[in-house]
């Protein structure tokens, strides 16, 4: 879990601290232990979101509302 992986990746995503072996071991099975369905889902939902909020153009869009705004 280092800087804003957790956000990135939203809700339902499995996000270890560094160097926990355990913890990233435990993950990894927790998702090997769903369905194929479940997995499928779960990164179709990650990928929407980083298309939704992190693609370039989707960057672009945050930067020139945000310099478009009045100064306070």
């Amino acid at each position: 879990d280092l800087g804003d992986c957790r956000r990135i990746l939203g809700p339902g995503a499995s996000v270890v601290p560094p160097s926990d072996t355990h913890a990233l071991a435990a993950a990894i099975k927790e998702w090997l232990g769903r369905s194929d369905e479940a997995r499928r889902s779960a990164g179709n939902l990650a990928r929407n979101r980083i298309i939704a909020h992190y693609t370039l153009e989707a960057m672009v869009s945050r930067y020139r509302r945000l310099w478009q705004r009045p100064a306070a």
